[in-house]
C-alpha cells in the first residue's frame, strides 16, 4: 500500500507540469481510481516524446482516457507493453 501512495503522489506530482487540469485528475481519480489514472498520467507523461503519435495535449488525452474507460474500452495493458517495446526495455 505504501508504493501505491507513492506511486499515486508522483502521478499527481506530473499532473501540473504536464500542464494537466486538476480538475481533469479529479475526474480520472474518481471514474477509475487513484491507481489507474495515476498509471495514465505516467504514459502520458511518457509519450510525450512518441516517435510517430507524441502527446501534444495531456490534458486532453487523459479526458479521452477517461472516456474510453466509461466506455470500456481504455487498453491500459496495451500502452504499456507499447511502452515497453518501444523503450526497449
Amino acid at each position: 500500500e505504501r508504493e501505491e501512495y507513492a506511486f499515486v503522489e508522483a502521478a499527481a506530482a506530473r499532473v501540473g507540469p504536464l500542464g494537466i487540469n486538476i480538475s481533469a485528475w479529479a475526474a480520472a481519480c474518481d471514474r477509475m481510481g487513484r491507481a489507474r489514472a495515476a498509471i495514465c498520467i505516467m504514459l502520458l507523461d511518457a509519450n510525450r516524446d512518441h516517435p510517430t503519435a507524441p502527446v501534444m495535449n495531456p490534458g486532453g488525452a487523459l479526458r479521452g482516457m477517461i472516456k474510453a474507460h466509461n466506455r470500456g474500452k481504455l487498453n491500459i495493458i496495451g500502452s504499456l507493453i507499447g511502452l515497453h517495446r518501444r523503450r526497449g526495455l
